[in-house]
């Protein structure tokens, strides 16, 4: 299976564009802001949890429970129409399920940067309706 761009790929995109497809997401939202403001809030909150779940697991150098807690990271941002961040996600994922965890500790730190980047964006994209 393909396994999308790589985390050097994705760095080097750190960041100018936005990460989300806004339109995609309003549309797929039923344009329903407060829908929007209610998924942010238990996707950020579920995301911090799977990080500190995946910092924990590199840790203990338990590569299963690092795949796992970044497959649930990429399955919440499937849900917010970024295919770049859940590529990273998934690679991180697939890093995990393959026993690969050097360097990831840096990769998982890039996907908190970017996680908070989308959080920004969900950020704006929920007031623009409150304006």
């Amino acid at each position: 299976t393909a396994r999308g761009p790589s985390p050097a790929i994705v760095k080097e995109t750190l960041r100018s564009k936005p990460w989300i497809k806004s339109n995609d997401l309003m549309d797929r939202m039923g344009h329903n802001r407060m829908l929007l403001k209610e998924l942010q809030s238990l996707f950020q909150s579920e995301n911090q949890r799977q990080l500190n779940a995946m910092r924990l697991a590199l840790s203990n150098n338990d590569a299963r429970s690092f795949s796992r807690a970044a497959h649930a990271i990429k399955s919440g941002l499937s849900n917010f129409c970024s295919p770049e961040a859940t590529a990273l996600a998934q690679t991180l994922e697939h890093s995990g399920r393959t026993g690969r965890l050097e360097g990831m500790l840096a990769e998982t730190t890039i996907l908190e940067r970017c996680l908070q980047d989308i959080a920004s964006e969900l950020d704006v994209l929920c007031a623009e309706g409150a304006a």
